[in-house]
C-alpha cells in the first residue's frame, strides 16, 4: 500500500514521504 502512505503523506504535508513517494513511483516502472 506504498500508495495509501503517499495519499497520508501529502495530507500531512510531509516533503520527505512525498519526496520517497516521487522516487518511488519512476522507480518502480
Amino acid at each position: 500500500p506504498k500508495e495509501k502512505i503517499c495519499e497520508v503523506a501529502a495530507e500531512l504535508k510531509a516533503d520527505l514521504l512525498v519526496m520517497g513517494c516521487r522516487a518511488f513511483g519512476p522507480v518502480k516502472r
